[in-house]
């Protein structure tokens, strides 16, 4: 059973923007741990491991090796 939280909401569109949003807390080019991913969402949402897999999964947050990172393309999605 899965519960609607405002970092993911139903809309897969508005999903994106918030996931979007929550990828601008991490500065481009630098390598975080996942502690230090956790600290900088931690206030945003209480499932700080559901909300960075989300990050990544939707590829706005990239992980190897026990890195984060955000990613190149991490621009806001398309307006519709």
């Amino acid at each position: 059973m899965s519960t609607t939280t405002p970092t993911d909401p139903t809309e897969p569109r508005k999903r994106l923007v918030v996931l979007h949003l929550i990828a601008q807390e991490l500065t481009p080019g630098e390598r975080y741990t996942q502690v230090e991913v956790d600290s900088r969402i931690r206030g945003l949402h209480p499932d700080v491991a559901a909300l960075r897999r989300q990050l990544v999964d939707e590829g706005f947050v990239e992980r190897r090796a026990g890195e984060y990172w955000r990613a190149d393309d991490s621009a806001p999605p398309m307006a519709s």
